[in-house]
């Protein structure tokens, strides 16, 4: 096929796309115009007709028994939409809802069965959030293994915790740096991972510890011992 034809081929196909749009916007029109008219038609039927109900037992005349249901109709309607979105949705426990499989298992950290500290279900909900966010790292997911991916994870969320334990500020916020992890790390007589590895980690901790309740107790109250039979 030449240049030309091949350019004269997308034209054609660019010519259905835009008349197939211009089509479906056309029908979303039409459906959104007959949806008001029969909606209109069937709220007008309805206050007319109970309009006239009225008239056979009240003193109204018809106009204002029907404009006095149609106005009725609005509002318990408006009424009913309102309680509707004030119903919450249902809560959703992440750590415990069993549809959402974690990447690293909770063997790694506690028993199945037993006794489980706050600390050892901290560092495990830890290194989960951390190798996920280090898979949506280009530069350090091509770079590694599943496996050592995972490994990767556990032993940032070890530095994470052991940098928390150690935490003294009394403010509300909980906030974790890449400058934190690297004197934290040489703290440990560990060499400091690469920037991007460390950012990911401190990104990661900060987020889960800005709206999770939970573990943001453990580290305000300092209750990495205590004994929790939920986890």
């Amino acid at each position: 096929m030449t240049v030309y034809g091949l350019r004269n081929t997308v034209l054609i196909y660019e010519g259905r796309d835009d008349m197939r749009t211009k089509g479906l916007i056309g029908g979303t029109i039409l459906l959104v115009l007959l949806f008001i008219v029969v909606g209109t038609a069937v709220v007008l039927g309805w206050s007319i007709g109970i309009g006239w109900l009225l008239t056979r037992f009240l003193p109204f005349a018809w106009f204002e028994a029907s404009l006095l249901v149609m106005l009725a109709s609005m509002a318990i309607g408006a009424l009913g939409v309102r309680m509707l979105l004030s119903v919450p949705p249902p809560a959703s426990d992440f750590g415990q809802n069993e549809l959402f499989e974690p990447a690293i298992s909770s063997e790694r950290f506690y028993p199945s069965d037993g006794e489980v500290t706050s600390e050892a279900w901290f560092r495990f909900e830890m290194a989960n959030d951390i190798y996920w966010d280090l898979t949506d790292t280009p530069s350090v997911e091509h770079s590694m293994a599943e496996t050592e991916l995972k490994e990767l994870a556990i032993r940032l969320a070890d530095v994470v915790v052991d940098l928390l334990k150690s935490r003294t500020s009394r403010s509300s916020r909980i906030n974790v740096t890449k400058n934190q992890l690297v004197r934290q790390m040489e703290k440990m007589n560990l060499r400091p991972y690469d920037d991007d590895i460390l950012q990911v980690a401190a990104g990661s901790a900060s987020l889960r510890l800005s709206w999770d309740e939970a573990m943001a107790d453990i580290v305000h109250e300092k209750s990495w011992d205590k004994i929790e039979p939920d986890f």
